[in-house]
């Protein structure tokens, strides 16, 4: 079966939520009650990231420079380091705008190098993987993606690399400091990995543990919470959710990309969604199409948990994970 990494994920079950029928969303409420499979409290307690790999040091001063009035001061503890992985074939016999055919979204691979902390002043300092094109995720404390970098940067080996904010102006210059910031005042931190990724590490069928797979990080949850009811040609609600394989991908995954009609085109120059795709509501689940996907600074809570339809049965958004 192919990679499947898009959309950018931490488990797809979390960003679930009504389709046709209020038993689908009751059933994927249960599902994230009991699995909470990935959030920043856990990755941030987990154990120390030894991989041996080359790294730099990335200092932040402040997440919240550049970032609109809509994200309140503290409501990103925590940034996600991702490497958009280099493609080693030529595009051929293309199907869905790409080959390999990795997705309905993105035409590349994701490499998470794990989650670190945003001090309560908004800085941070940590170490970032070099030679590597990386770009970050800001989560909130329940591990939902806030926003993330359109852009990507590099660092060399031991290098240092210091931000004024995230998607400040260019034009901006640091302030002249009165103070260190708090990240300033402790060591250098050092990327953790979550206890339960330690199966993965431990899986030898995985050429690269830290890949998004959705075979073998989502697929489980599903069929753990989630195929008992959701299989078959008479299926709940009409969705299969079994790992069983389609053309080029499976049941669960062209069931709640596709089936669902969950993708919505964005303005390619603003960020913001088209009003004909916005009246359509929010997306069971929420993803980019690589080809059309926005050129501009990308704006806070239009992609991922935020924007997809998962709620809870009180009809809030439901706490996931990004």
């Amino acid at each position: 079966m192919p990679l499947i990494v898009s959309p950018p994920i931490a488990v797809i079950a979390d960003r679930a939520g009504a389709v046709s029928s209020d038993e689908l969303n009751k059933s994927i409420d249960m599902t994230i009650t009991k699995y909470r499979y990935d959030n920043s409290g856990d990755e941030l307690n987990g154990y120390v990231d030894v991989t041996p790999v080359p790294r730099g040091t990335l200092i932040l001063n402040d997440v919240n420079e550049g970032l609109p009035p809509t994200v309140e001061r503290g409501k990103i503890v925590a940034l996600r380091i991702m490497e958009q992985v280099r493609k080693t074939e030529d595009l051929v016999n293309r199907a869905y705008d790409q080959s390999l055919v990795m997705s309905y979204g993105t035409y590349y691979a994701k490499r998470d190098w794990r989650t670190v902390p945003v001090e309560p002043d908004g800085s941070a300092k940590f170490t970032v993987p070099a030679l590597r094109e990386i770009y970050l995720q800001g989560r909130d404390k329940d591990g939902r993606e806030v926003f993330r970098m359109m852009s990507a940067l590099q660092v060399m080996p031991n290098e240092q690399l210091s931000c004024i904010g995230c998607h400040e102006n260019r034009d901006t210059v640091p302030a002249v400091a009165s103070r260190l910031t708090d990240a300033a005042r402790k060591e250098t931190y050092q990327p953790k990995s979550p206890y339960w990724f330690l199966k993965r590490e431990g899986n030898k069928e995985l050429p690269d543990t830290r890949i998004f797979d959705y075979p073998t990080i989502v697929q489980p949850v599903l069929d753990t919470y989630c195929v008992k009811c959701h299989n078959g040609g008479n299926a709940e609600c009409g969705y299969d959710l079994t790992g069983d394989k389609t053309r080029f991908f499976s049941m669960s995954y062209d069931n709640l990309l596709g089936r669902s009609r969950s993708y919505r085109q964005h303005d390619m120059t603003t960020g913001k969604m088209l009003p004909n795709e916005a009246a359509k509501g929010k997306p069971l689940v929420h993803f980019f199409w690589l080809l059309f996907t926005p050129s501009s600074v990308s704006e806070p809570f239009i992609t991922g948990s935020y924007a997809s339809r998962t709620r809870n049965q009180n009809g809030e958004q439901r706490k996931t994970t990004g």
